[in-house]
């Protein structure tokens, strides 16, 4: 096999998997840009006690930042995943594009 036809191989192979990531359920697990939640030991994490609803009522319960949806983290801030999944997943680089 020469050179071209490895090349063509790999870049249909690339698009292939590419299309299979994009389905993922979890794609950040695939992205270079990936910031694992770290729960409590994270310099943002936030927690409380209740919350107002839209109705503006008060509900009682404990939450912490990793109640919300994934995202909204203050640690995403400024940073290609904020709001990557509800944006068709713009902030997505695959991990492997330097290959």
């Amino acid at each position: 096999m020469n050179y071209e036809e490895l090349l063509d191989k790999y870049n249909r192979l690339k698009e292939d998997f590419m299309e299979l990531i994009m389905k993922s359920e979890n794609i950040c697990l695939y992205c270079k840009n990936n910031i694992e939640c770290k729960g409590k030991e994270c310099e943002k994490y936030i927690e409380g006690r209740g919350c107002w609803d839209d109705k503006r009522c008060l509900h009682d319960w404990e939450w912490s930042c990793e109640d919300f949806d994934f995202g909204t983290c203050d640690m995403l801030e400024n940073t290609p995943c904020n709001g990557c999944i509800e944006n068709d997943n713009s902030g997505f680089e695959w991990r492997g594009n330097d290959v």
